[in-house]
């Protein structure tokens, strides 16, 4: 079915059609016709509308046929906010990222971010859900074998701890999360802008899509970023194995559970 057809159902009946002001039979309407009975959905002719909205009834408009009018009525389900996309109407899931109404109850992207409970510390953490993965909007912070603190307390309290891969892979990550695989970077990368081609394209990807994960503040030489997702990213650097660190404000590390 073409998605712009109008899906109303059959009209129940027929109305005495009259002629207009040139003889000629208007452009046939449906509507939501109050009767004793109760409720039924007609065709009446185009000049009777007023006399019918009068009366109380409802005109019935479903240009996108994804089953929803505008118009409140007795008849149909109502309440579209976008009668040209068949893919928004009240009853339709709420798509994050896309700045969008989708389910037309007045917000975008509801239930596209919160907050969860480290069970073993009580560290509560952002999440944020991008495409269609999501994710922890922020470093971790537990104290798991292989985690470091970072030089000073300050840095500590802002980039979380650092970790080795092995740690990264084994234990560190809270219940019911677990540390992305390069497959699953990818498949966010491909959703803030990257070419597939680009996401297989060696260590380096892109060129500025990282901007929209980074923080809007942070990084040093005017580094930030635009942080279009909520992820945040920080410039947390790294830890060396002598216990130096590394472009702390300047760039930002995260691990993948893919080996090579």
């Amino acid at each position: 079915m073409n998605e712009s057809q109008s899906i109303l159902p059959e009209p129940q009946e027929d109305l005495i059609l009259e002629e207009g002001d040139n003889g000629k039979k208007a452009e046939k309407v449906i509507i939501c016709h109050n009767t004793e009975s109760g409720y039924i959905i007609i065709e009446v002719n185009g000049n009777a509308l007023d006399a019918h909205i009068a009366h109380g009834d409802v005109m019935l408009v479903d240009n996108d046929g994804d089953g929803y009018v505008t118009e409140e009525n007795e008849c149909l389900p109502y309440g579209d906010c976008d009668d040209t996309d068949p893919h928004v109407n009240p009853g339709a899931e709420e798509i994050c990222n896309d700045n969008i109404d989708n389910n037309c109850n007045g917000e975008t992207d509801e239930n596209c971010s919160g907050t969860f409970v480290d069970e073993r510390d009580g560290h509560e953490y952002n999440w944020v859900i991008i495409g269609d993965q999501k994710c922890m909007a922020e470093n971790l912070a537990y104290d798991s074998d292989g985690s470091y603190l970072y030089d000073t307390p300050e840095h500590s309290e802002q980039y979380g701890r650092l970790y080795t891969w092995a740690a990264a892979n084994n234990g560190a990550c809270p219940n019911g999360w677990h540390l992305p695989s390069d497959d699953e970077w990818k498949q966010m990368e491909i959703f803030i802008g990257l070419t597939e081609e680009e996401a297989d394209d060696g260590e380096t990807r892109g060129t500025n899509e990282g901007d929209k994960l980074k923080s809007i503040s942070g990084w040093n030489n005017n580094g930030n970023g635009t942080d279009e997702y909520g992820f945040s990213g920080l410039p947390g650097g790294y830890g060396s194995v002598n216990g130096g660190f590394g472009n702390i404000g300047i760039y930002g590390y995260w691990w993948s559970s893919t080996k090579n």
